[in-house]
């Protein structure tokens, strides 16, 4: 039985952990439906080479916990359009984003977005 909670943050979340970047930044931008035991990716053509289906298949299986078919549709950029990115959410994430000089940036740049924090002083 899948965990609880959408597709799109299971999917990315285990791509993430298994060092799929383009892979995940492809599923961010997908719209992901499950129907009769199928995933139905709906992805823009942007992403048609990181969207590797043998990928796909190996995280479903992770997440899922069983095989599942997946069918892939690409089509227009608009996914993308419609898409906010969430803020990460732990405490390096808000002290970096509540900076004076990072939040300049973002008032200069609207559309930017900050997807990953890492802290310097753990490495």
């Amino acid at each position: 039985m899948p965990k609880a909670g959408p597709w799109k943050d299971r999917l990315h979340s285990a791509l993430t952990e298994l060092g799929m970047q383009f892979t995940a930044d492809a599923v961010e931008h997908s719209q992901i439906t499950e129907s009769n035991g199928e995933l139905l990716f709906t992805t823009p053509e942007e992403f048609k080479l990181a969207l590797n289906e043998k990928d796909i298949l190996k995280v479903v299986q992770k997440v899922a916990g069983r095989p599942m078919r997946v069918k892939t549709t690409f089509g227009e950029g608009s996914v993308t359009q419609n898409l906010k990115p969430k803020p990460p959410q732990d405490d390096v994430s808000e002290r970096a984003l509540s900076h004076p000089e990072v939040r300049r940036f973002q008032e200069m740049f609207p559309d930017s977005q900050v997807r990953v924090v890492r802290n310097l002083k753990e490495q």
